[in-house]
């Protein structure tokens, strides 16, 4: 999280919420998170009744539409483990928009593991029938979502994991970006989109998935999930066409990351740049080798 919004951007989002907000349906709302890397701020309060969550955005706005648009389909595909899309709006200028989400009001999966005493076997189980109903909706959907981690798993109210966050999630048969990623492709293909085993501009929701599953007290149905999950992993994986600047640029990142290991060759934040580093040196590793040349 970065420092607060300006008073000019927090009234305007203030201004919004209170008026065209208030038109849609929202009442009582209250941010608890502001100036975030893509979004401006998040509300908590009320869309007709039900208690909900507002995220805002002026700096990727067609992203929160997109975030509206798959959140959609991916609830249609399977309510019970996607989060319910209330409302979106985008001002008449397109340089705001809100997506309004049902809120879930269990901790994540990353809290739900290192909870004492860790998970149950029953509820391990369970979950484990979450994780392949996810990843049969986004099977059946064509959606990648290309930002599974433990975080963005939610516990709800009514037993089960839900999946959310799909900002920056995309159809595999109709492949496109948001203007935010299109005008960041620093951020598209190095910071968001580089893998370590996959390589740059390549996304496959299936292993995140499975390593949530290892996550889980070993049981014959996390097992059994592990083993359908594989079995997917033919096809699960998504590319994506990245200019060649783009491995110039790691290249540079590369060398600046070595230069900044030189000031602190020891401590914590060595270890954050060692592993920065060889994540890069493999992507770039992985792009030579496919081409039949030494990285």
């Amino acid at each position: 999280m970065k420092s607060r919004l300006n008073a000019r951007a927090r009234a305007r989002w203030d201004a919004l919420i209170g008026t065209e907000g208030k038109t849609l349906g929202l009442d009582g709302c209250r941010s608890f998170l502001e100036n975030t890397h893509v979004n401006d701020i998040f509300y908590g309060g009320r869309f007709k009744g039900v208690p909900c969550i507002v995220k805002c955005s002026s700096r990727a706005p067609d992203s929160i539409l997109n975030e509206a648009a798959v959140g959609r389909r991916l609830f249609g595909a399977d309510p019970a483990v996607f989060p319910e899309i209330l409302a979106d709006f985008k001002t008449a200028d397109g340089k705001m928009a809100i997506v309004v989400t049902r809120r879930i009001e269990g901790p994540s999966f990353y809290e739900l593991v290192r909870q004492p005493g860790g998970i149950p076997p029953a509820q391990s189980d369970a979950f484990a029938e979450d994780v392949l109903r996810i990843a049969a909706a986004l099977h059946k959907t064509g959606i990648v979502h290309r930002d599974i981690n433990q975080k963005n798993l939610l516990l709800d109210s009514d037993g089960h994991l839900k999946l959310i966050d799909f900002q920056f999630a995309i159809d595999r048969n109709a492949y496109r970006e948001t203007a935010f990623m299109r005008r960041n492709w620093k951020y598209l293909h190095v910071v968001f989109g580089m893998n370590r085993e996959l390589g740059v501009g390549r996304w496959d929701d299936i292993p995140p998935l499975i390593y949530i599953l290892s996550q889980l007290p070993p049981t014959e149905t996390t097992r059994n999930a592990v083993k359908r999950l594989e079995g997917l992993g033919a096809t699960s994986m998504f590319s994506a066409p990245v200019p060649p600047v783009v491995f110039l640029w790691l290249r540079l990142h590369a060398f600046s990351l070595r230069l900044r290991l030189l000031l602190h060759p020891s401590g914590e934040r060595s270890d954050r740049l060692r592993y920065r580093l060889k994540t890069v040196m493999d992507a770039i590793e992985i792009h030579c080798r496919e081409r039949g040349h030494s990285a």
